[in-house]
């Protein structure tokens, strides 16, 4: 994904946590990569396993430099900020001119959300401070001085779906279905067989997360 839009150059991931997407990213092209994560314990793991350059910090303690990065990555990490807005503020600041930002991150109108209500995967409370509804973070990043290049759904199975379904059981008295939901979710089973439905819905714009690619001016 990444590759479509810059195929080398320093790229920084944020929230990076065992550091396998950037591990593999510097196996895949002419990368030079550095990680921002806050938790002790995936960042140790990233520094001695993968050899990764990875700061302990939240992004803005990190204070790294501007107009430094060609890419910044935002994995389902964004709605996990108290402070979301200053965090798109610091991205733009350390992207080099014309650099790349994508920013994965559940979708609170999504047909999940709506079917299931309080019981809804995406909500992951306390965990998840703040969702996005597409037009709210797409105006948001225009407004911070980026081009919206893209804006898709993302998800490759329905294991959000099986999960939300597990927590509405539970609610029901039904916990031992609901266990049997969990499990499936967590499986490669469920991964595999709901593939195909969630490629459907993914070009239908009818999933759990969203996508967003933005470009930092001047533009290409």
């Amino acid at each position: 994904m990444v590759s479509k839009y810059k195929q080398g150059g320093q790229l920084l991931d944020v929230g990076c946590s065992t550091g396998i997407f950037l591990n593999e990213m510097r196996r895949s092209g002419d990368w030079d990569v550095y990680g921002v994560e806050p938790v002790a314990f995936p960042a140790r793991i990233a520094r001695e396993r993968f050899g990764l350059r990875v700061f302990q910090q939240t992004l803005i303690e990190a204070k790294l430099p501007e107009n430094y990065f060609d890419v910044v990555t935002w994995w389902d990490v964004l709605e996990h900020t108290p402070n979301p807005k200053e965090c798109l503020q610091e991205t733009y600041r350390i992207l080099k001119p014309g650099g790349w930002v994508f920013i994965q991150t559940p979708d609170p109108n999504s047909w999940e959300a709506k079917l299931f209500g309080p019981y809804w995967r995406g909500f992951e409370a306390p965990r998840h401070l703040h969702l996005f509804p597409v037009p709210t973070l797409t105006n948001q990043l225009g407004l911070l001085g980026f081009r919206v290049r893209s804006v898709r759904n993302f998800a490759g199975n329905l294991s959000t779906a099986f999960r939300s379904l597990g927590y509405w059981l539970d609610s029901q008295g039904l916990q031992v279905i609901g266990s049997f939901a969990h499990i499936l979710a967590r499986s490669v089973l469920c991964r595999v067989v709901t593939f195909p439905i969630a490629f459907l819905l993914r070009h239908t714009g009818q999933t759990f997360s969203v996508l967003y690619i933005a470009q930092k001016g001047p533009y290409g």
